[in-house]
């Protein structure tokens, strides 16, 4: 967690006990109430029907990679809000990844893909990660766009937006602090939408209501401009604007307040200066307010200040020892109820790490073979994601659209659609402060409940962070005499033949058996059989993996409408998008890769033996694999911690009268017994007879708990140790486990030949997906491979990730000149 580094200032004397407490009482509340974010990193912007969305989920909480939830949950939407499909993925380390097959017969312009975590269901879904992506070979109508209204602060009475004509440009105000007052100058920003949801600029005077000009105004970035006004009592304001179309309009202004306080933000290089200026009405005493600054759950700056009727104050507090992000500025009463509250963006540059791209070797001849390198050169461990595609046919390289530091730093805290969020964090020019404060004034934001902080009221969460799924099983049926003593059952399950797994449970006096942390993939067949048979004669088993089941689809629930994401540049390119469709007559389908003929070598045993037991994250990877049951050392060891010492270097095990420990490059090694999280007690205890194959994974490995690497024991089954012959005649039901990964389809053309039919065509829009790339101080490069279509002249390379203190990647490249040296310099 990125803890604030700084002391708490307090200003001005007189503090009392409940002031001097709130930082305290903000703390625990944020600790009770960690923030978890989603991003996911996807292939490509922009689509055809029948093509799959390939996506890395990066999950923080409290800026670090989250430690909370064991469990993703991402759903592809339609146009319509109708969910289309579901994936449930386990999150490894802060990650996880997936894929989604747009049907092939989808016809709608754009659709959705929505990825949120059980535990954030907690707290408004509109902070659920969502991207609207446009699926290029449908023809689009009209835009609608159904954006999360930008919510001003919720202190004011009067404070509520006044659109104007919602079929048409519509224009909003949004006085700072929350309200203006009769009698003080305010700052009034505003943020002007087209109806097809961008930004549309505009420009206007406001008039009181004799017409009398009282300000001018115009837009200065994305529709967003802000202006001056001193409301006097008994006035009524109106702007009169014209948009970028020169049609006029007519948009009354919010009311203001005969009393209230006025809150005024302004950025400085390491600091922030605020103005409060109060109208009390109590023109004989001073009124007690006190203004509090926080960050990420954390109070940094706290003032007490006593005003009278009519004064302002000017101070400032420092933000360059702070972490980015959004900071909080709130004004409360002398009673701790808040009256005016603003959000502003600290940017201290300290959030992102820089991963180099190295082009090795490129060739842009067709199904030419292209290398890239990357490093990173840090002692932190990093978790990567790379694509590479076609550059004509994906948003252009240089696009301000959202990324994984823009949505986890600023868009995933604020309500409301910012176009271009990348543009106010990759540009360093001072007008970015100006503009990025206009994002802040004009949109809503995720909120403390500072009833709940200074009241000490904790409401009950309805999700807690979930575990990695269970095999629960519910008896119906028994009669409820029976149910007080109702044994064990015993298991054997079926993945398609490939192996069997004997288990069984003790079944409890509600007829509920539960298996915990047990892993599968897709789904999986379990025969059963209870010990007290003649009890169970009636009795049905419903078979539940204890995952959440999804949000329902929403036509029309504001908090879950699509927000249309793609950028001027992408649009620039529809045509080229569609040009390209027409022209190769719909062979972008990865039905045609079907067509490529693939020599494949002859396996080795131990590609066997993994085929065998290895699924999902333990299939394939890099380690060492140990074919136990053919190794005659193997029957000679007293345990499988014996039989691994000396045989993966770096690997030290420590077994003796004391339990034993294992260390590889400074941490302990995760333990899977069938691919579920044990210890080490548990494996010491298993008989060799019993082991078929071991697994040992190279640190870091990618499963519950394998930062360090992971060793897998896989017991003997299937061919090894045979069910009963009889077991399929046995009662049985169908456990559905997480969405079976798909590995992302790479031709080899150094050992595979195209069918020679024109439909052999390669088409491929994405040319190289690889969502783990992990670095640390001792694998500090990746080299990556991977070969052209038939048609692309330019590569796009993304790669995006995460570091373990939470520091995060964007970096692209454009490869659009041949390079075959054989080492190219690094970008």
């Amino acid at each position: 967690m990125r803890y604030i580094q700084t002391t708490l200032a307090l200003l001005l004397t007189g503090l009392g006990a409940s002031a001097q407490r709130i930082d305290t009482l903000m703390h625990v509340y944020s600790a009770a109430y960690p923030t978890e974010k989603v991003y996911l990193h996807l292939d490509r912007g922009a689509y055809n029907s029948g093509e799959s969305i390939w996506y890395k989920a990066y999950i923080t909480a409290e800026g670090a990679p989250s430690v909370l939830s064991k469990n993703l949950y991402v759903e592809l939407i339609d146009d319509h809000g109708h969910v289309v499909d579901r994936a449930t993925n386990v999150v490894v380390e802060g990650s996880a990844a997936g894929s989604f097959a747009i049907p092939k017969t989808y016809n709608g312009p754009y659709i959705n893909i929505r990825a949120y975590t059980r535990y954030m269901l907690n707290y408004d879904t509109a902070f659920a990660f969502m991207k609207t992506l446009r699926v290029m070979n449908v023809a689009a109508g009209p835009v609608v766009t159904h954006a999360r209204p930008a919510q001003p602060a919720a202190t004011g009475a009067h404070a509520a937006a006044h659109p104007a004509e919602p079929a048409g440009t519509e224009l909003r105000f949004f006085p700072e602090g929350g309200d203006c007052v009769n009698g003080m100058e305010s700052r009034i920003a505003f943020k002007a939408t087209g109806p097809d949801g961008f930004p549309s600029d505009v420009q206007g005077v406001i008039v009181d209501g004799k017409g009398v000009k009282q300000a001018v105004f115009a837009s200065v970035k994305d529709g967003m401009g802000s202006f001056e006004l001193t409301p006097v009592k008994g006035a009524v304001y109106q702007a009169k604007w014209t948009d970028k179309n020169k049609v006029q309009h007519t948009t009354p202004l919010p009311g203001a307040l005969d009393k209230g306080v006025v809150l005024r933000v302004d950025s400085e290089d390491s600091s922030k200066t605020y103005t409060i200026g109060a109208v009390t009405g109590d023109t004989a005493g001073r009124t007690v307010y006190h203004m509090v600054a926080s960050l990420g759950g954390q109070v940094f700056y706290l003032a007490t200040l006593r005003l009278q009727d009519g004064e302002i104050v000017h101070q400032s507090f420092a933000t360059s020892n702070i972490p980015s992000g959004i900071v909080t500025v709130t004004v409360f009463a002398e009673d701790w109820q808040p009256l005016a509250e603003r959000i502003s963006f600290v940017d201290n540059n300290e959030y992102m790490f820089y991963p180099a791209i190295h082009q090795l070797y490129t060739k842009l001849d067709k199904r030419a073979e292209n290398q890239i390198e990357i490093e990173y050169a840090d002692q932190v461990k990093s978790n990567l994601s790379v694509a590479v595609t076609d550059a004509d046919l994906d948003v252009p390289v240089g696009d301000k659209a959202d990324n994984i530091i823009s949505s986890l730093l600023l868009t995933s805290d604020l309500r409301g659609k910012v176009y271009n969020p990348w543009d106010y964090l990759s540009n360093p020019v001072d007008s970015i402060r100006h503009e990025v404060d206009l994002v802040m004034l004009t949109n809503g934001w995720r909120r403390y409940d500072w009833h709940n902080i200074t009241s000490r009221t904790y409401p009950r969460l309805k999700y807690m962070p979930d575990s990695i799924m269970s095999l629960i099983g519910t008896i119906y049926g028994v009669p409820a005499k029976m149910k007080r003593d109702m044994g064990t059952i015993n298991l054997i399950t079926d993945d398609g033949g490939k192996a069997h797994r004997f288990l069984f449970a003790e079944i409890d006096t509600d007829g509920v058996f539960r298996i915990p942390n047990y892993l599968v993939y897709g789904e999986q067949k379990i025969y059963y059989s209870f010990n007290k048979k003649d009890l169970f004669t009636s009795a049905v088993i419903r078979m539940d993996n204890g995952l959440y089941k999804g949000l329902p689809g929403a036509p029309g629930a504001d908090s879950l409408r699509p927000v249309i994401e793609f950028s001027d540049s992408l649009l620039a390119h529809q045509k080229i998008f569609q040009r390209l469709v027409h022209d190769t007559v719909g062979l972008f389908k990865v039905k045609n890769l079907q067509q490529i003929i693939i020599k494949a070598p002859t396996k080795s045993p131990e590609q066997v033996l993994d085929e065998k037991y290895a699924s999902g994250l333990f299939s394939g990877g890099d380690g060492y694999p140990f074919d136990v049951a053919n190794d005659p050392a193997a029957q000679a060891a007293l345990s499988v911690f014996q039989y691994l010492q000396g045989r993966v270097a770096g690997l030290q095990i420590t077994t003796g009268a004391g339990p034993t420990s294992l260390q590889w490059r400074g941490g302990t090694p995760g333990l899977y017994l069938d691919e579920s999280p044990v210890d080490a007690n548990t494996l010491q205890n298993i008989p060799m007879t019993d082991v078929a194959y071991i697994k040992v994974f190279r640190p870091p490995f990618m499963g519950m708990g394998g930062a360090n690497g992971g060793i897998a024991i896989y017991t003997k089954k299937g061919g090894d140790r045979q069910p009963p012959a009889d077991f399929k005649a046995l009662e049985h039901t169908v456990l559905i486990g997480y969405t079976a990964p798909k590995e992302f389809f790479s031709p080899d053309y150094a050992t595979a030949q195209a069918a020679a039919t024109p439909d052999s065509a390669d088409l491929r829009p994405t040319l190289y997906w690889q969502p783990f790339v992990l670095l640390d101080s001792k694998t500090r490069r990746a080299k990556l491979s991977f070969y052209n279509n038939d048609i692309t002249k330019r590569f796009k390379v993304v790669v995006e990730g995460m570091t373990a203190d939470g520091r995060w990647a964007h970096k692209e490249l454009l490869i659009d000149t041949e390079d075959t040296r054989g080492a190219g310099a690094g970008r």
